[in-house]
């Protein structure tokens, strides 16, 4: 039995403990006394309910109660192969764990979870993952390595003010900036369709965090501009509806379409993003979480849908996306679980997927 299966077991009893205790339980019955002079200036207190309180209550949402009450062991469970990685980066050991991507998503990871769980080991793991000759490299790197070097200098900054990496990304920005808004309009359609290593909301929203970090007005001008004229465009909403994720040969590590409508909603306003996504989810389907991956990257693809379906959640305050939200992270988790329980190790990639899926409700 792996830590992740004795946690959620735990879990499971002290809440079905609580639920036996509250059942079978024996109040004698008092005589009622008459109400003292000063009853009316008692203070109410106001006591949240556990999720084993409100199982009989009808209307609760037991399933989001349950993930909340999880939420923090679990991000210290997918913080544990981020912290091993980035520590063995910091020996110079060259590990599996970075020989593929650099080290700029197992830093993004640690760097979220310093800002989700203020625990500074993260922050301290995270800058001895960050070398300078992998920065140094930053150019060559493909179109996704730039975009997680721009997250990962967006976060460092928001979060503790960190610009040792603020000139480097300034450029890189630049860059993607050209990337994305120059494509003809197949190779612009090929990035939008397709949830690999160039998708182009991906990229959309790096450079939007990074334009309102620095209060770039002029920059969030030209985005804004870009999201009505491709992102949005009728030609776009007919290649590149919701119900694409969910045909298998269209699974990759992201998903492609509901990334596209995460995007919109991160740059748009209100007032013109909800009546697009209104549409766009008229032709929805529903997305069920992937419980087997045929290949390693699919492992990832039930989080990075958990973070664009929370966006649809907050935009909608529709609770079925939130359960949909739930459902992702839980069939993510547990496929994480099948392989300690098989003896093998968590690949830091997708642990950096799933710190970003459960950091995104972290502040409810």
């Amino acid at each position: 039995m792996t830590r992740w299966t004795q946690t959620t077991l735990a879990m499971s009893f002290a809440a079905t403990a609580l639920v036996g205790c509250a059942g079978t339980a024996k109040v004698a019955p008092t005589a009622p006394t008459a109400p003292s002079a000063d009853a009316a200036e008692v203070t109410a207190v106001v006591i949240e309910p556990t999720v084993a309180a409100v199982k009989a209550q009808p209307g609760i949402d037991t399933a989001w109660l349950a993930f909340r009450d999880q939420r923090d062991a679990r991000l210290t469970m997918v913080g544990e192969p981020l912290l091993a990685c980035a520590n063995a980066s910091a020996k110079e050991q060259s590990p599996e764990c970075v020989t593929r991507r650099e080290t700029f998503e197992v830093a993004y990871g640690l760097s979220t979870l310093y800002r989700v769980t203020h625990d500074p080991a993260y922050l301290d793991a995270a800058d001895a993952s960050i070398t300078s000759k992998a920065v140094s490299r930053i150019d060559r790197l493909s179109i996704y390595g730039q975009s997680y070097f721009l997250a990962l200098a967006t976060e460092r900054e928001s979060t503790k003010h960190r610009t040792d990496l603020h000139a480097t990304a300034g450029d890189v920005a630049a860059s993607l900036e050209t990337w994305l808004s120059e494509a003809d309009d197949y190779s612009f359609a090929q990035r939008t369709m397709f949830g690999n290593e160039e998708n182009a909301a991906v990229v959309l929203e790096r450079l939007w965090d990074w334009a309102e970090l620095n209060a770039d007005d002029e920059l969030r001008g030209r985005l804004r501009s870009l999201t009505e004229t491709r992102f949005v465009a009728k030609d776009m909403d007919s290649w590149c509806p919701q119900t694409v994720d969910g045909e298998p040969e269209n699974f990759e590590f992201l998903p492609p379409c509901l990334q596209r409508a995460s995007a919109v909603l991160s740059v748009l306003p209100a007032e013109r993003s909800n009546p697009w996504l209104d549409t766009f989810l008229s032709q929805q389907m529903e997305l069920e979480p992937l419980t087997l991956s045929r290949l390693a990257t699919h492992e990832a693809l039930n989080f990075s849908r958990a973070v664009a379906l929370w966006r649809v959640y907050e935009a909608t305050a529709d609770v079925r996306y939130r359960s949909k939200y739930v459902q992702h992270v839980e069939a993510g988790l547990d496929r994480m679980a099948q392989r300690t329980d098989a003896g093998e190790e968590i690949d830091p990639w997708h642990a950096a997927y799933a710190v970003q899926a459960l950091a995104m409700s972290t502040e409810i």
